[in-house]
C-alpha cells in the first residue's frame, strides 16, 4: 500500500500459489491499483519493486499477473512490459446457466 497525505493512492494484493506448471511456487498479483490522479508518478513501479523484494526474500523466482485483453487494458499491459513482464497466455471462460 502507498499512502500520500493520509490517503491510500496505491494498493497491491498478492497471493503465493503452487501449480503443476512450475517447479516452484510463485506470487500472483491479484490486484494492483493506483489512484488515477497519481498514475505516471512511479507509484505502480514502487509497488512492483516491493513485490519483487518480497519474492526475493522468500526465494520465489516467478511473479504472475493477469490483465484482461480489452482495449482499455493496453496501458496496463505496457506498464507491465516496461517493467520486464512478458505476455505468455490467453485465458478462456464459459458461463453456465
Amino acid at each position: 500500500m502507498v499512502e500520500h497525505e493520509q490517503g491510500v493512492i496505491g494498493y497491491a494484493g498478492l497471493i503465493q500459489e503452487y501449480s503443476w506448471e512450475f517447479d516452484e511456487g510463485y506470487l500472483r498479483i491479484q490486484a494492483l491499483v493506483v489512484d488515477q490522479a497519481y498514475r505516471g508518478q512511479g507509484v505502480g513501479k514502487r509497488l512492483i519493486a516491493a513485490i519483487e523484494d518480497l519474492a526475493k526474500q522468500h526465494d520465489i523466482k516467478l511473479i504472475q499477473v493477469n490483465s484482461g485483453n480489452r482495449a482499455e487494458r493496453l496501458p496496463a499491459h505496457a506498464f507491465y512490459q516496461n517493467l520486464g513482464f512478458d505476455a505468455y497466455s490467453i485465458g478462456f471462460r464459459k458461463y453456465l446457466d
